[in-house]
């Protein structure tokens, strides 16, 4: 004989899924507010009282001083059980205007442990009929979380629905009110055998939204005190404080104190020393940037006393004017006039270049999103209308240090562990060198956020646990855009920081009387020409003669009977005979100092030679980091080779032995590839990136053969091929001849090819190209090369060819390659442009190389 089997449960459960589920006081008030923004609310308002009673309802579970109440006789057991259910004062009450539940959405919805229409929501990609939002809850696990604090929840609520009749929204003529007390989840019931009280009663014209109150507070000291400090801080990080980017407002009052969270966030953000703005809208990366003076100001007397010499005394107007025309430009960079801000730039990538992953064809596109990063300075530090709210310069240094990171909210609510503790999602962290070179943001020094939704960013994916997004291609090309957003705003501050210090250098006379290499050499051959020029005047002076002349003098007078008892004459002519002796002393000191300062032109020539073998090691220095980037192409086409290689021979093997044929010499030989292979791995895996650099000879090149061999290397290179890019010389192509080291050549036709030839993959991998192509054209002396790719972005032109600027995705792009070719260039006396001629895009897209130096026969 058979029975049907069923599961049940203990209530035990429940408590347990309450404290596994929800790790602290923080977390449960998050989800609460979490509950009020699904249920399309405008707001929600946090109120925590840890003394008081909670009046504006009549409770069903009574609050007393001791959290007694007496209970009468000939109660019933409801009453009894009800009574003893009294708790001491304090409450927690969480309010929204909502739309709020009915007795069914109670009982088959709220009621009901895991059951959640959120989640079929999100399955189906519906939104919430009032605001038309994706819900951010779907376990249907959130009223547990106000176990967390309190022992008793009660809620009121009333029900508003949308009437087609009158196409408006309306609330129910009813008000429902439910109590539980969690302490009657216990291991001696079954989950539905605990009571839980349910009733209606008409609605009051006022009321509207659900109301949520937490009675027997489990812990009260952690809303008081230092711990309350802490609770509102780790609150801002979890809730957006940034008002701009939040889709309903938190109110948070504790104790008869509130908290501005968004007052507090503006008033902070007015001392920041910079602030960056970003917006990726699916097709472009914007980001536009205000930065104050003082961020050059420096952290010593005197590098602050410069700061007040050559930019604090002007407001920058000078210093901006060099940085504009200094051909370091920050992109569309403004001056503003004003003691507040300094400059402003705006930077636009277009989404194209930037390296995104694709999937048949397309940019696997993450969704519009938007933020901000702010930074602060710790020293120096000016709160203005900001000490109405940190009284302290220390107040505000503590809550920029609890505060400090970038988070990600996604619709208002924060997404762990982006930006918390010590997460450096970012890897801002990854940039700060221990060298005094680096100028970009520091993670101690920034806050920031950037936004999301759920309606824009479906391929955002949190993983189960809450912790961070699923690793996705779209969630692998948000974090490309935020790295692109973190090295565009370090390029901007690296630019400015480096041309301050070029600023600075040209002013040394104006700081502390130091001259330029050139005037300095001068004028120590001038100082040695006036020392010899004084040793030949000294060596006139006949100190001693006349030093013993005036001695004489002296004796003679003294003997006379008419003055020698005038002891005024014979004073002065004794002082007389001293200085002279004194003045000799000098004269000889002189000569010691002249015979020095007259080798000083030996000096100045000596140190022009030397600073002329510095020059001709930085030209060295260039070449060799454009024979490391050769070695590191070679390396990588070998590591293809090679790969194919091992690929060929084990498809050999496989084949031989399906086919059971065994031959003694095949065998010996896919041996000896394999072993030849794991050497050249073992080789390429040791392959010193420093390799020692010999000069050659200069050879004479004609443009037609080098480009024809350089057309069938190219198209035979493995990305040539599997694009079906092509290498065409454009007639008419005019042959002729200059005088170049061959390889030093060939490394910057490389580094403009390989360059285009990046650029031409990323096209026709989104399938904006058909036909890719490299082309050159060749008219004496002039060598343009180009592609039919999008061209130069206009946002890195202005710094095209300084070092490290790319568009390149980290890790796949150093921003050398242009720099080092312009520098291998000018050692030849030659140059390279790019070219106004703009393409289908509207972008420039063709380099020149001026051979005009290297002309093959020239005077």
């Amino acid at each position: 004989m058979s029975t049907v089997a069923r599961f049940d449960i203990n209530a035990m459960v429940v408590r347990q899924l309450g404290e596994q589920l929800i790790s602290d006081e923080v977390t449960a008030l998050v989800e609460l507010v979490k509950n009020a923004y699904d249920a399309d609310a405008s707001f929600a308002l946090v109120e925590v009282n840890t003394e008081g009673t909670y009046t504006e309802d009549a409770l069903h579970f009574p609050v007393a001083l001791n959290g007694e109440v007496e209970v009468p006789k000939g109660a019933t057991s409801e009453e009894r059980r009800r009574l003893k259910g009294a708790v001491p004062p304090g409450y927690i009450l969480v309010r929204d205007d909502g739309t709020g539940m009915d007795r069914d959405d109670i009982e088959e919805g709220w009621l009901t442990i895991s059951l959640s229409k959120k989640r079929a929501m999100k399955r189906k990609g519906a939104v919430s009929p009032k605001r038309k939002r994706t819900p951010l809850g779907d376990k249907g696990l959130g009223r547990l979380s106000t176990q967390r604090l309190g022992d008793r929840l009660e809620m009121f609520t009333v029900k508003e629905q949308y009437d087609e009749a009158t196409d408006d929204w309306t609330y129910s003529d009813k008000e429902y009110h439910v109590a539980v007390n969690w302490d009657e989840f216990h291991d001696e019931v079954r989950l539905g055998e605990v009571p839980v009280y349910l009733a209606e009663r008409p609605r009051e014209p006022s009321r509207k939204g659900t109301r949520l109150i937490v009675t027997g507070l489990r812990d009260p000291s952690v809303w008081m005190g230092s711990a309350q400090e802490a609770l509102v801080g780790r609150l801002t990080q979890i809730i957006s404080p940034f008002q701009a980017e939040r889709p309903f407002r938190v109110f948070l009052s504790i104790n008869g104190t509130r908290f501005d969270f968004e007052r507090l966030t503006r008033t902070i953000r007015d001392v920041a020393l910079s602030t960056h703005e970003f917006v990726y809208d699916g097709d472009h990366l914007h980001i536009e940037g205000r930065i104050k003076l003082t961020v050059l100001k420096g952290n010593n007397d005197r590098m602050r006393e410069e700061y007040r010499q050559l930019v604090g005394n002007d407001l920058g107007v000078r210093f901006f004017e060099f940085l504009r025309d200094g051909g370091k430009a920050i992109p569309h960079i403004e001056y503003i006039d004003g003691p507040e801000w300094f400059i402003s730039y705006r930077i636009s990538l277009d989404a194209r270049t930037l390296g995104l992953e694709t999937r048949d064809g397309s940019i696997v596109d993450p969704g519009p999103f938007m933020g901000e990063i702010d930074q602060f300075g710790y020293e120096d530090i000016e709160l203005g209308e900001a000490r109405d709210v940190f009284g302290r310069i220390a107040d505000y240094k503590k809550y920029l240090r609890s505060q400090s990171g970038v988070r990600v909210y996604r619709d208002g609510f924060g997404i762990r562990p982006y930006g918390f503790g010590n997460n450096d999602w970012l890897g801002i962290r990854e940039e700060v060198t221990s060298g005094r070179s680096f100028y970009g943001l520091r993670p101690k020094n920034i806050i920031g956020y950037v936004a999301v939704t759920s309606k824009d960013n479906p391929l955002l994916e949190e993983k189960t646990d809450r912790e961070g997004f699923t690793e996705t291609p779209a969630s692998s090309n948000f974090m490309l855009l935020m790295g692109r957003v973190r090295s565009q705003i370090n390029g901007v501050f690296t630019t400015l920081r480096r041309s301050y210090n070029e600023y600075k250098k040209e002013h040394q006379v104006e700081l502390r009387g130091i001259l330029s290499t050139e005037a300095l050499f001068e004028e120590l051959r001038d100082t040695s020409a006036q020392s010899k020029a004084l040793d030949s005047a000294t060596g006139q002076l006949e100190i001693a003669e006349v030093a013993t002349s005036l001695g004489e003098t002296l004796e003679q007078v003294q003997s006379l009977p008419s003055s020698g008892g005038d002891p005024e004459l014979r004073a002065l002519l004794e002082r007389t005979v001293e200085q002279l002796g004194a003045a000799q002393d000098v004269v000889r000191k002189a000569a010691f100092i002249r015979e020095r300062a007259g080798r000083l032109d030996q000096a100045a020539d000596y140190l022009e030679t030397q600073l002329d073998v510095l020059r001709g090691q930085l030209d060295d220095f260039s070449e060799l980091a454009g024979l490391g980037i050769t070695a590191e192409a070679l390396s990588h086409e070998l590591e293809n080779l090679i790969d194919r290689l091992s690929i060929e021979t084990r498809q050999l093997i496989d084949s031989l032995k399906r086919r059971k044929i065994v031959v003694a010499e095949v065998t010996a030989y896919t041996e000896y590839v394999q072993s030849a292979v794991s050497t050249l791995r073992k080789q390429l895996s040791h392959l010193s990136p420093s390799l020692r650099y010999v000069r050659e000879q200069r050879d004479t090149i004609n443009t037609a053969p080098f480009f024809e061999e350089a057309a069938r290397f190219y198209e035979s290179r493995k990305r040539f091929r599997q694009r079906d890019m092509r290498f065409r010389l454009v007639p008419p192509f005019e042959d002729f001849s200059f005088e170049m080291n061959r390889g030093k050549f060939t490394q910057v036709v490389d580094n403009l090819v390989l360059n285009s030839e990046y650029w031409l993959a990323e096209a026709a991998d989104q399938g904006l190209v058909g036909d890719p192509s490299v082309s050159v054209r060749s008219r004496k002396p002039y060598i343009d090369i180009y592609d039919n790719g999008l061209g130069i972005d206009p946002a890195v032109e202005p710094m095209l060819f300084q070092p490290f600027v790319t568009t390149k995705p980290r890790g796949l792009g150093r921003g050398l390659g242009l720099f080092i070719t312009q520098q291998l260039l000018d050692s030849e006396g030659c140059s390279v442009y790019l070219l106004p001629e703009l393409n289908q895009h509207g972008r420039k897209h063709i380099f020149q190389i001026d051979l005009t130096g290297a002309l093959h026969g020239k005077d």
